[in-house]
């Protein structure tokens, strides 16, 4: 086979980008490498030319592919469905080890490191399966999955939540995880509404319709922890009674982070936010908000000042703490309320201040950190994983001609573009004006022409 270097330059020379910045056109090489590191590929090929591997979860060499080091509650946010637009042969390897691991271990990791590991909520294996699936990528059994995927949405898992979920009975009974049974009830909580979204497109596509009706109903759930009269998600008690709340305190219902930062997690239902929000215009000013209150923290059950909150005190973005998870869908909301407008200049802010090409706004995760600055730069992003879609955005290149594995092209084209300006004015897809905000992964697979005008 090739060597490791000449298979890193073929990936590179299938990206040409140009710009007048060279510190974005440097910080663009540097996430592309980093966003291809992971998941880590431990199998080896036998005098046939056939993989096997010595499987993390039975200790037996076992045929086919495994795959390792992947923290699904960072990566399927962006890693994936960018591995599904440029490189879904890598997806489908991922994930035809992820199904290696279901097979051998008999549930799908919840962190792979190199096996089992509790870390982190939600089954967002979910979002990673149904983002393939929706888009069309290949060379997986997509049945099996599935299977793997119903079971942590109905069964009791590993106490220490090394896989399944975590206080699934209350969810289930409630629709809601209990705030006095497992800690992150409401990080859980909104984890597993939108992971039940996602298992109903998988269920959708296979023809599993009575599934996919029940799944697409759970995934309503999120509406019973938005409490208006303090304006953000809540955690709630085995009696439905509201638990105490506080703000600016992090962890205890959250994860990460503490309500400004949690409160967004409904990528699968972001009109349903809007209207618990009050509407769109409520919903605007929330985010303006987000993006100027102080930004304090309490520490809460953490006991101590983690390198999480330090990093969001220092950006100066406000509530907006990039450097973590939660909010690197939050700023492409403002386009849901049909003002994507005023995400532009944050979106700018993000990149030209937050990263440069030796340093990233808080922890790699994967490569998710530095996917979210590839789409961002390009001028779209993957808002919800598990629907066949991509947002427009605000592109920060001038040029990029990218090459797809079925040899169609993408262009990306804007001018205008500098500090001063960072509003897009006018944007067209092969020479077309558009005005909306959502494109299909279609339309963009089958290779096309952005142009945008600042």
């Amino acid at each position: 086979g090739q060597s490791a270097e000449a298979q890193w330059l073929e990936l590179f020379d299938r990206f040409k980008v140009d710009g007048s910045y060279p510190r974005v056109l440097e910080t663009f090489a540097s996430c592309l490498y980093r966003a291809h590191l992971f998941p880590r590929e431990t199998h080896e090929y036998d005098v046939h030319g056939q993989p096997k591997h010595r499987s993390f979860y039975s200790g037996k060499v076992m045929n086919g592919v495994s795959v390792t080091d992947n923290g699904f509650w960072d990566t399927y946010r962006t890693v994936y469905p960018w591995y599904n637009l440029f490189l879904p042969s890598r997806s489908s390897i991922a994930i035809q080890g992820w199904i290696a691991a279901l097979e051998e271990g008999g549930w799908f990791p919840q962190w792979a490191s190199p096996g089992y590991r509790a870390c982190m909520v939600g089954t967002h294996i979910d979002a990673v399966i149904a983002d393939a699936v929706v888009k069309g990528t290949q060379g997986f059994d997509a049945e099996l999955a599935l299977r793997g995927m119903l079971k942590h949405s109905s069964t009791v898992g590993d106490d220490d939540g090394a896989y399944g979920r975590l206080g699934i009975e209350n969810y289930l009974r409630l629709g809601y995880v209990a705030e006095e049974t497992v800690e992150g009830s409401v990080a859980r909580s909104l984890d597993y509404a939108y992971d039940d979204f996602c298992i109903s497109q998988v269920c959708t596509s296979l023809g599993k319709a009575e599934e996919a009706k029940r799944l697409l109903a759970s995934a309503q759930n999120y509406r019973k922890l938005y409490d208006p009269e303090v304006g953000f998600m809540r955690a709630r008690h085995l009696d439905g009674s509201w638990a105490k709340f506080s703000e600016f305190e992090w962890g205890g219902p959250y994860v990460e982070g503490g309500a400004w930062q949690s409160s967004w997690a409904v990528q699968h239902d972001p009109q349903g936010l809007i209207e618990l929000n009050g509407g769109s215009a409520a919903f605007v000013d929330k985010l303006k908000a987000m993006l100027v209150t102080e930004p304090r923290f309490e520490i809460g059950h953490y006991g101590f000042e983690i390198h999480e909150m330090t990093e969001m005190a220092q950006s100066h973005f406000g509530q907006y703490a990039h450097s973590n998870q939660p909010v690197h869908h939050a700023l492409y909301l403002f386009g849901e309320a049909g003002q994507q407008e005023v995400a532009h200049p944050y979106l700018h802010r993000v990149m030209r201040e937050l990263y440069t090409p030796t340093h990233l706004p808080g922890d790699e995760d994967n490569g998710e950190m530095c996917c979210w600055f590839l789409w961002s730069a390009l001028g779209l992003f993957p808002l919800c994983p598990g629907k066949p879609e991509y947002v427009h955005g605000a592109p920060a290149l001038e040029y990029a001609k990218i090459q797809l594995e079925t040899g169609a092209e993408l262009f990306i084209e804007s001018e205008g573009w500098g500090p001063r300006q960072s509003i897009v004015k006018e944007r067209s897809v092969n020479g077309k004006p558009v005005t909306d905000f959502h494109i299909a992964h279609a339309e963009v697979a089958q290779g096309l022409t952005i142009q945008t005008k600042y």
